[in-house]
């Protein structure tokens, strides 16, 4: 059975979304733009995946239920801050 890997998805989300929406000069990557409205997303999954949200390994399982907990009770924009 495998196991479902959160990581990877964000990742493979984060290109589908990327290719989708945004656009760029083919061999020149600094060209990359995403719409006014979707500009953040990238940095927003950056930030994301590099969470003590999604990051377990350097805290005990208190610790990630604490802050799993503490996001859920958030409102949209809380927790976006």
């Amino acid at each position: 059975e495998e196991s479902f890997d959160l990581l990877r998805w964000l990742d493979r989300t984060l290109i589908r979304v990327g290719s989708k929406f945004g656009e760029y000069q083919r061999d020149a990557p600094e060209s990359f733009r995403m719409p006014p409205n979707l500009s953040i997303y990238p940095q927003f999954m950056f930030h994301l995946r590099r969470s003590q949200f999604l990051q377990t390994a350097n805290n005990s399982p208190d610790e990630t239920a604490f802050y799993r907990i503490m996001l859920s009770r958030e409102t949209v924009m809380n927790s976006l801050v």
